[in-house]
C-alpha cells in the first residue's frame, strides 16, 4: 500500500488553516496529520515511499463540480464515447477531484438509450476526477427559461419520469424541476421517495410552488440568478418580490453560482448581496462547462445543430441570441472569480468549492473536508488558485509541482 507525505504546505481544512504540519495518505485515506517538528530528520525518509515538498503551497480539499455538461470533445447529452478519461483528467487539472455528470434535456427514448450509456461508462474504470453520480437538468424544464433547446422540454408525465428516474438510478442524485409546471407535484413527490435531490431552477415558480417544493425535499437552486423568471416593476417604482428573491431567503436550500470572469452569468454585486443572504455554509460554486471546456475558443455545434461562441476560459454564448450557454471553465477558475468579484478570503471559497457540495450530497463524512480518515481527495493550489498537483483518492492524477514558478 503506498504510503506519502506532503511536507512544507499549508493546510486548508478548509475551516482552518494549519501552519507547519505535514500530511499523510495511506493507500487512499488521509491517514495522518501532525506538526511538522515531529519529522525526524535523519530517519523519516525511510517510513514513505514518497515525500513531496510543497515549498509554501496550500493544500485544499479537492474541489466537487455538482453541475457539467462535459469537457474535451466529451458530451454528457450525447455519450457517444466508451470512455470519459479525456472529460476527468480536464477537470483535475483545475483542482476538481470528483463531480457530478449532468446530462441536459432530450426527448424521451434519446433520455433513456443516453443514461444507459452514461451508466455503461462511468461503471468502468477512469482515470481523473471521480463520477460522484448523475445531475439531470431536464428534460422536465419551463420553455421560457435556459440555453437548452425548448423542443426538447415537456410536462412531466408520470409513466415516463418513473422510466427515467428508475433507468438513472442508483446513480441519480439531483434533479432539476421547475415546481410551476404542469405534473411538477408528482414529480418532486417521486424524486423524493427515491431519494433523489430536488433543485429548483429554470423557474418562475410562486411562493407557494416553491414551498410545496421544499417541503417535499427540494434542497438546492439550480444556477441561482440563471434561467429565472422576473416580474415587470410595479406602478410607482415599486420592485416586487421574484422567485429568485424568494429562493434566496429560504434557509433550507443551498444556491448553485456560476461565477465566471467578468460576472456575466451573475453580477458581482448580486453575488455579494447573495453572500450576505445566503451566508458562505449555503453557496456551492459550478462550472456549468460543456463539451468545449479545454479546446479552443472558437463557435462549435450542440448535438441539434444551434451554434454557439466560446470565449477563452469563460462562458460560453448562442450565436443565434448571444444568450448564455454555459462556460468552459474549470473549478479553480470558480474560487478565483468568487474571491475577485466579492472580497472573500479563500478559506470561505474553498469551502463553497468543496465542503458545501458534499454536504448537499451527503458525503462530508469522507469528501470535502481534510481530515483523519477522510479520502485523500486533494489540491495542492497557490494564492492565486492555480493547481500544481491534484490526488484523487490518494492517486496523484496531475502533477505540475516541479513548476515552482508563478503560474500566470
Amino acid at each position: 500500500m503506498n504510503k506519502y507525505i506532503l511536507i512544507n504546505g499549508k493546510i486548508l481544512t478548509p475551516f482552518e488553516q494549519l501552519n507547519d504540519y505535514v500530511l499523510e495518505i495511506t493507500g487512499n485515506k488521509i491517514s495522518n496529520i501532525f506538526k511538522s517538528d515531529m519529522l525526524d530528520n535523519k530517519s523519516y525518509k525511510k517510513d514513505y515511499d514518497s515525500i513531496f515538498d510543497l515549498k509554501g503551497k496550500i493544500i485544499s480539499p479537492g474541489f466537487i463540480d455538482i453541475h457539467n455538461h462535459g469537457a474535451k470533445e466529451i458530451d454528457f447529452l450525447y455519450l457517444e464515447k466508451d470512455s470519459i478519461d479525456d472529460a476527468t483528467m480536464h477537470y483535475a487539472t483545475g483542482g476538481t477531484t470528483s463531480f457530478l455528470l449532468t446530462p441536459a434535456a432530450l426527448p424521451f427514448k434519446d433520455a433513456i438509450n443516453n443514461l444507459k450509456r452514461v451508466k455503461k461508462v462511468i461503471s468502468k474504470e477512469y482515470r481523473g476526477a471521480r463520477v460522484l453520480g448523475i445531475n439531470m437538468e431536464g428534460p422536465y424544464l419551463s420553455p421560457k427559461h435556459g440555453a437548452q433547446n425548448p423542443e426538447y422540454f415537456k410536462d412531466p408525465i408520470k409513466e415516463e419520469y418513473e422510466a427515467i428516474i428508475q433507468e438513472a438510478l442508483p446513480f441519480l442524485k439531483v434533479m432539476t424541476v421547475p415546481p410551476e409546471i404542469q405534473g411538477a407535484k408528482g414529480l418532486i413527490k417521486y424524486l423524493n421517495q427515491n431519494g433523489v435531490i430536488i433543485s429548483i431552477g429554470h423557474t418562475e415558480a410562486s411562493r407557494d410552488e416553491v414551498d410545496f417544493a421544499v417541503l417535499n425535499g427540494a434542497k438546492l437552486i439550480t444556477h441561482i440568478f440563471n434561467a429565472m423568471g422576473q416580474p415587470s416593476q410595479i406602478d410607482g417604482g415599486v420592485k416586487p418580490v421574484g422567485v429568485e428573491e424568494y429562493l434566496m431567503i429560504n434557509d433550507k436550500l443551498m444556491a448553485e453560482v456560476m461565477a465566471d470572469r467578468y460576472g456575466a452569468h451573475i453580477d458581482p454585486i448580486f453575488l455579494k448581496i447573495l453572500l450576505r443572504v445566503k451566508g458562505k455554509d449555503k453557496i456551492i460554486l459550478i462550472t456549468d462547462s460543456v463539451f468545449p471546456a479545454g479546446l479552443k475558443s472558437g463557435t462549435y455545434s450542440f448535438s441539434d445543430g444551434r451554434k454557439f461562441i466560446v470565449f477563452e476560459g469563460d462562458v460560453n454564448r448562442l450565436e443565434a441570441n448571444n444568450g448564455l450557454a454555459g462556460s468552459v471553465m474549470n473549478m479553480n477558475n470558480a474560487v478565483k472569480n468568487m474571491i475577485n468579484h466579492t472580497g472573500i478570503g479563500i478559506k470561505d471559497a474553498v469551502l463553497m468549492a468543496s465542503y458545501n457540495p458534499a454536504k448537499l450530497l451527503r458525503i462530508d463524512n469522507k469528501k470535502g473536508n481534510i481530515q483523519v480518515g477522510m479520502d485523500a481527495d486533494i489540491a495542492i493550489i497557490d494564492e492565486n488558485i492555480n493547481v500544481y498537483m491534484t490526488i484523487v483518492e490518494g492517486d496523484i492524477v496531475f502533477d505540475d509541482l516541479e513548476n515552482n514558478n508563478d503560474k500566470t
